[in-house]
């Protein structure tokens, strides 16, 4: 009677030891479709424990960041520990196999700081299914993997595309405004005199494009001071603003010397290039009238502004003598007809 006591104790013993050895729990939930003896070798190699490569070989995701030394899976501290070392198995259907303390993470390790706003929200407010690029990793609940490090990959572009994709050339992870690091003294225009003091808006207005806000910033005209403001001469005067005005204000004409007068209908030459402006044209502060009071003058017409010493005897046609060097640069006087004179020949 012991003898089969022993026996049958024996074989229970036998029968969970050999049970144990052929499925020591059940697989987690992520891993369930490996049950059963036929799927071993799917994770085991034959006599060995877990083998680091055919994991690797499932997620390949994980494999391809350590190939290429980004994220949490490549930095030192996970790096040289095998999978089963943090992601054991078989420990029940409802084990929790990714399982670390969110809110004492160092995430320093993935290789992207969080700085500025970054390390104030909740990872969830990033680690989202519609910042994940790969499809199958999309479909991961609660997933952590999957994000780019590049700003547009979770922010939206509010510049659609117009400016460069690197944002932090402008941008810090403070706030989008203002943008600490534009200068806009490295773009084809840069700000001088009023201009510096001017609302970004005054210039880019801000509008709306695909139906969401938008404020343009590239291709600005600005080769023309009208393509901004609103001509107070009404393309009475020609030539471009620059000639006459500055960026310190409308009223500050301190280059109108460099003014091309030849782009009118009387081309400055002689004593008349070393006259003060206002010697010739009659000072006002309305920009309808200024320079205007010769307009339509030609340059022969002498005496529209000059007195005729002559008197009117040898006629109007002072430049058939005179040259504009001097009053008494006299021409080849050849062709002077002697005849308007008191003693005709």
């Amino acid at each position: 009677m012991i003898r089969k006591v022993k026996y049958c104790l024996i074989l229970v013993l036998c029968y969970f030891q050999s049970t144990a050895q052929l499925s020591p729990g059940k697989l987690a939930e992520s891993h369930s479709h490996l049950e059963g003896i036929t799927n071993c070798t799917q994770c085991h190699e034959l006599g060995k424990k877990v083998a680091e490569a055919k994991c690797l070989e499932c997620h390949s995701f994980i494999q391809s960041l350590v190939n290429t030394n980004r994220g949490y899976h490549a930095s030192s501290e996970v790096k040289s520990k095998e999978c089963i070392d943090c992601h054991s198995d078989h420990h029940g259907l409802n084990f929790e196999m990714v399982r670390f303390d969110v809110d004492n993470f160092d995430h320093e390790l993935t290789g992207y700081s969080l700085l500025g706003s970054h390390g104030r929200i909740e990872c969830r407010a990033c680690h989202v299914a519609d910042n994940i690029t790969q499809p199958d990793l999309k479909k991961r609940e609660d997933t952590f993997l999957g994000l780019q490090k590049d700003c547009l990959s979770c922010h939206s572009d509010f510049h659609q595309g117009t400016l460069s994709n690197d944002c932090l050339a402008c941008h810090d992870f403070e706030k989008f405004r203002p943008a600490p690091g534009f200068d806009h003294s490295l773009t084809e225009y840069p700000l001088k005199g009023q201009h510096e003091d001017v609302e970004c808006k005054k210039c880019h207005e801000e509008t709306s494009r695909n139906g969401v806000s938008f404020q343009l910033f590239s291709g600005t005209e600005f080769q023309d001071c009208k393509s901004c403001h609103i001509d107070p001469h009404r393309n009475q005067i020609p030539g471009n603003c620059a000639s006459c005005h500055s960026e310190s204000g409308f009223n500050a004409v301190g280059r109108i010397s460099s003014f091309n007068h030849g782009l009118t209908d009387f081309e400055l030459r002689g004593k008349h290039n070393e006259t003060r402006c206002m010697d010739c044209h009659e000072q006002t502060s309305d920009p309808l009238k200024v320079f205007q009071d010769k307009s339509g003058i030609s340059e022969d017409n002498c005496i529209a502004c000059h007195d005729d010493v002559h008197q009117g005897k040898f006629g109007v046609r002072c430049i058939e003598c005179h040259s504009e060097t001097s009053f008494f640069d006299l021409k080849d006087l050849y062709y002077f007809d002697h005849s308007l004179t008191d003693f005709p020949f």
